[in-house]
């Protein structure tokens, strides 16, 4: 697996770019860059930023990427494994909890 915690300044497998990408499936543009900011700009809050969601947000966007997640967080891979046999259904479930539950950023 390639090193991708280098271009990191937080030491985690993936980008701020990333973060977004996986954010976006989900969320608005605004608030997907907003939650990108708390993390990336303040390494300090990572313990409180970085959830399991956001993680298994990111390992949907790619097999890669869900390799990398499982490396950082072995306990979700059978989670991973699930949500990627019917990643439509589960972001569709997942948009609509945030609609509903989601207070504005």
């Amino acid at each position: 697996m390639r090193d991708t915690t280098s271009g990191s300044p937080i030491g985690v497998p993936f980008t701020r770019d990333e973060y977004v990408r996986a954010q976006l499936q989900v969320r608005s543009r605004e608030e997907a860059e907003a939650l990108a900011g708390q993390l990336f700009n303040d390494p300090a809050l990572i313990g409180a930023t970085l959830m399991d969601g956001d993680l298994l947000l990111l390992a949907l966007l790619s097999q890669d990427m869900a390799a990398r997640v499982v490396a950082l967080r072995p306990s979700l891979r059978t989670q991973i494994e699930v949500f990627r046999t019917d990643r439509e259904k589960v972001l569709e479930g997942w948009r609509a909890t945030i609609r509903e539950a989601s207070p504005p950023l």
